[in-house]
């Protein structure tokens, strides 16, 4: 399993250390504590997934610093962007909320989360019945890894190590070739309907390439109506289809890279005769620009040839990045690219 990496900035850090680190437990968190300017100092540069601060840092050597100068002055962007936490014990305190307002007028401040310090509290405690905190203990783990993987754009689905996973994969679909037999307008349906009646519904999707037949956008327009409406949204129903998408896989094959877009790169625009004129050497190996006479580069239209299938794939998994291939970083998962196949295999954490 890769854990996220949090970052844990509070000048408190010697009496909340054990609280933190109950809640920031691996094998889910591999846990950055910083407690001092000084170690802010050394751990400023290292990669993390998410920052967790305590909105007033007013002891020790912070000198009465605060979250806010904190996301203006030093985390912001740096060394990647990372979403925040906010943790304090005095939110009921007007001075805590004008921090948060100010906090909030940072531009690209990515705040996604504010803790009561006495969330942290309540899990440390040990009552009679170990059961409650025990709950509360995962609640507010879950709750927090839910946000990281949301900001990030991965996938919630977390199976554990030994649970089963059902994968439903489908390649060479090739919506758009004219070819294709009149029924095949109903292979989607009825492969839902087969897979609900014999309680085989997939906990994840794999489109394993060819989803179009040439590339192009009205292709692509084709596939959604007829896997969203057909195939996932009776499969998996309507009202769950949107917190299901991420568990949809998708590669593009040869047959959705739009050719007519990579054609252009072999060809320019005369102007004096209003028509394409061949270039003579041009390369389309995409391997880099090629250089005109005056030493200027012309772009290459293959650089383009994928678009449709990327815009198509962030549509359909509801991405805040230009996904093409999601693969679910906190479980290693193997999937046979047949026709329409349906498998069940343990899940394995990497």
């Amino acid at each position: 399993m890769q854990p996220f990496r949090l970052m844990v900035i509070d000048d408190e850090l010697a009496s909340r250390r054990k609280q933190y680190e109950r809640v920031f437990s691996k094998p889910d968190f591999d846990t950055v504590f910083v407690g001092t300017p000084a170690e802010l100092r050394d751990n400023i540069n290292r990669p993390v997934d998410g920052y967790c601060v305590d909105v007033f840092l007013d002891s020790g050597d912070w000198h009465g610093r605060n979250a806010a100068s904190l996301l203006s002055n030093e985390l912001l962007d740096r060394p990647r962007p990372a979403p925040v936490f906010l943790v304090s014990r005095h939110w009921g305190d007007p001075s805590a909320m004008a921090l948060v307002s100010e906090a909030n007028r940072i531009p690209d401040a990515a705040v996604v989360r504010y803790l009561a310090w006495t969330e942290f509290e309540e899990v440390a405690k040990k009552p009679a019945a170990k059961e409650p905190a025990k709950q509360r203990e995962g609640a507010l783990r879950n709750k927090i890894l839910d946000d990281l993987t949301t900001w990030h754009g991965w996938s919630t689905f977390r199976p554990g190590p030994d649970d089963p996973i059902r994968i439903l994969t489908l390649a060479d679909m090739q919506f758009g070739d004219k070819n294709t037999a009149p029924d095949a307008i109903f292979s989607e349906h009825w492969i839902a309907k087969a897979l609900n009646r014999d309680g085989l519904i997939p906990d994840l999707v794999v489109l394993a390439g060819d989803l179009a037949f040439g590339g192009s956008p009205a292709e692509y327009g084709l596939a959604r109506n007829r896997l969203v409406d057909d195939l996932l949204t009776y499969m998996w129903g309507a009202n769950r289809f949107d917190k299901m998408r991420d568990r949809l896989i998708l590669t593009p094959g040869n047959h959705d890279v739009n050719l007519r877009f990579a054609a252009c790169d072999g060809y320019g625009f005369d102007l004096h005769s209003g028509k394409l004129k061949e270039i003579s050497g041009a390369s389309l190996s995409g391997s880099k620009p090629d250089s005109r006479s005056d030493g200027s580069w012309r772009k290459l239209h293959s650089d383009y040839a994928l678009d449709p299938f990327r815009h198509f794939a962030r549509e359909l998994r509801g991405c805040r990045q230009n996904q093409t291939v999601v693969v679910n970083r906190r479980s290693r998962m193997r999937a046979s690219a047949s026709q329409t196949q349906v498998s069940e295999t343990a899940g394995r954490r990497s």
